[in-house]
């Protein structure tokens, strides 16, 4: 999370957290570009004075922003490489595409739920 606060404060963000310890083996290099993706985009997409909220109950990880949100349709897409919301903003689409590489190589079930100007929750679902 130090990584993280200077890039939420820019956009005054705060980040509240609520882990449980679980144990899970995986390459080191995979867990981290699966958690900087998710929260880099948590931070990104998120608006002036939220918030961001990490927890991990059970063997659920949950990472909830609340901001822009994104309609059905883009729901469908997240996943796809190259696949942008926001063509303005940085990045080259790519993030989610190795999220969902990472969560089938080690069978960890990712869900969303999004509803526009409210916000995002992706869970990730270790086995």
């Amino acid at each position: 999370m130090n990584y993280f606060t200077p890039l939420a404060e820019q956009k005054c963000l705060s980040i509240e957290l609520d882990l449980d310890d679980f144990n899970f083996f995986m390459e080191r290099t995979a867990c981290t570009r699966l958690l900087d993706n998710i929260i880099s985009n948590a931070i990104k997409y998120n608006t002036k004075d939220n918030k961001v909220y990490i927890s991990i109950k059970g063997r659920n990880v949950l990472i909830r922003d609340e901001g822009k949100g994104m309609d059905e349709n883009e729901q469908k897409q997240v996943f796809e490489r190259y696949m942008r919301v926001e063509k303005n903003r940085g990045g080259f689409g790519s993030g989610l595409d190795i999220v969902k590489q990472v969560t089938s190589r080690y069978d960890i079930t990712i869900e969303i739920e999004s509803k526009l100007n409210i916000g995002t929750l992706f869970t990730l679902k270790f086995p």
